[in-house]
């Protein structure tokens, strides 16, 4: 099963650290699935895509969401970003699960309802990456076409 991982990339890493996002990141391959992103939790990210200018990366993120069978969206960051691959998804009638490991008050109620609201998604918090990658697993053996 290939999965779009959406997570934030120049946001705030406030709620979730970047080491955790990586973290999580090896264990969605450990567990047998294929990523069609991890460039996201690469040391010097930022750096690397300045150059590729916002088209660039629209357009290639944006393929990458087509290609996928699932997107997981690690949504305990702000980030706009995450929110508009959320949306694409949807709009292209992906199945998105929306995980977060905080109740903070950062995490978008935007987002977390159109995530209830659409069928084939879904929103949890999780605990830790054990229960990260099990709640992946059971979403990703329940969605329905």
């Amino acid at each position: 099963m290939k999965i779009y991982f959406a997570c934030a990339m120049h946001g705030s890493f406030s709620n979730t650290g970047f080491s955790t996002l990586k973290e999580l990141r090896t264990a969605l391959q450990q567990a047998g699935f294929t990523l069609v992103t991890t460039h996201q939790t690469e040391d010097n990210i930022k750096e690397i895509e300045e150059p590729l200018g916002s088209e660039h990366i629209y357009k290639r993120d944006r393929k990458w969401i087509e290609e996928c069978d699932i997107v997981v969206a690690e949504i305990s960051n702000p980030s706009l970003g995450v929110g508009a691959e959320i949306t694409d998804a949807i709009y292209l009638n992906k199945p998105v699960i929306g995980l977060y490991a905080t109740e903070g008050k950062n995490i978008s109620m935007y987002t977390r309802g159109q995530l209830k609201a659409n069928k084939n998604c879904t929103e949890t918090k999780y605990t830790d990456t054990e229960d990260f990658i099990k709640k992946v697993k059971e979403f990703s053996e329940n969605i329905t076409a």
